[in-house]
């Protein structure tokens, strides 16, 4: 089966690279060829948005790529919200379009959905979701959104699949070593926050980690934040799960305003402090779920069972 996966691949994003490395690894039966922003050999142009990319011509490849695939599969993350960016609905819904113009089945796997700023980026994420073949959301208030929507689709509720990426090894580990995951964008909160760690272990050694390390605004960040936290510290890049999760099993307290910072952290049982940007966005679930003290079993059970589905969905394909 020839699978077409899109996704924020391509910009050194360790999250959206651990879900790149899930969606090759589980689903075996699919010949993959992943939509890049930076393609690598194998790898295929994305859909152009802007005067530069539309003339650079590379998106040839992907329109003929898409049109002759079985499935155009959105794995995971947050694409369709607007939260930093309009045009990102637009990207994505983009290819989804394509994919509606030649007939080729559109599947949203593990995804978040919103929230909005806008009426327009919502409805281009609604006229997404409404005819897409399979949905599949990480999170409750996603789910809520759509079906807010009142549409006639199903919608599985789900959890993102790193839940079960996570290997058993790292759980046990000396834990002395105050460990920050920020953003490029890094908000007050999160610089409050990473004051109040320093201030209750004020011995512990203490480290950064950029899991978007080929960012410079992410590492002018990270140096922004020694001075003010005033204290000596170790700037770690990030590239992969296995390395996040080498880290995180030394960490007697996580501070993070990234995603895929928390969800290693929640899973390893480590103290975490999850700062969200905005009001229903995807940290902001996360911290319900650790206020909660919402079990990791749980929701890794929703993660399998939202892999399941779409093993399910992807084989039913294959037979039509």
């Amino acid at each position: 089966m020839n699978c077409i996966l899109v996704g924020n691949f391509g910009v050194s994003n360790m999250g959206d690279e651990a879900l790149n490395d899930y969606f090759l690894s589980t689903y075996k039966d699919c010949d993959w060829t992943v939509i890049s922003a930076k393609p690598k050999k194998d790898e295929l142009a994305r859909l152009p948005i802007g005067f530069r990319s539309f003339f650079g011509m590379k998106w040839w490849g992907t329109i003929v790529a898409i049109k002759r695939s079985d499935a155009v599969v959105f794995g995971g993350g947050s694409l369709f919200t607007d939260t930093e960016s309009l045009l990102a609905c637009f990207l994505w819904a983009l290819h989804a379009w394509t994919a509606r113009l030649f007939g080729v089945p559109v599947v949203l796997a593990f995804q978040g959905i919103g929230p909005f700023r806008t009426r327009l980026g919502e409805s281009i994420t609604r006229s997404v979701v409404s005819h897409a073949t399979f949905v599949s959301v990480r999170d409750e208030e996603s789910a809520r959104r759509i079906a807010n929507w009142k549409m006639n689709i199903d919608c599985i509720q789900s959890a993102d699949p790193i839940f079960i990426c996570i290997s058993n090894r790292y759980l046990n580990s000396s834990k002395n070593v105050i460990t920050f995951i920020p953003r490029q964008n890094s908000s007050d909160a999160f610089l409050l926050a990473a004051k109040e760690a320093c201030e209750a272990h004020p011995n512990a050694p203490v480290r950064i980690l950029l899991l978007q390390p080929d960012s410079n605004d992410e590492k002018k960040y990270a140096h922004e934040l020694l001075k003010a936290i005033d204290r000596h510290a170790q700037i770690v890049c990030v590239k992969d799960l296995a390395k996040l999760c080498e880290e995180l099993r030394n960490a007697v307290i996580v501070v993070t305003e990234r995603y895929h910072g928390a969800i290693p952290a929640l899973v390893l049982g480590v103290p975490v402090t999850i700062i969200s940007q905005c009001a229903g966005d995807k940290l902001d679930q996360l911290k319900e779920y650790a206020s909660a003290k919402k079990s990791v079993s749980e929701l890794q059970e929703k993660a399998k069972y939202g892999e399941n589905a779409l093993k399910n969905t992807l084989d039913d394909l294959v037979k039509r």
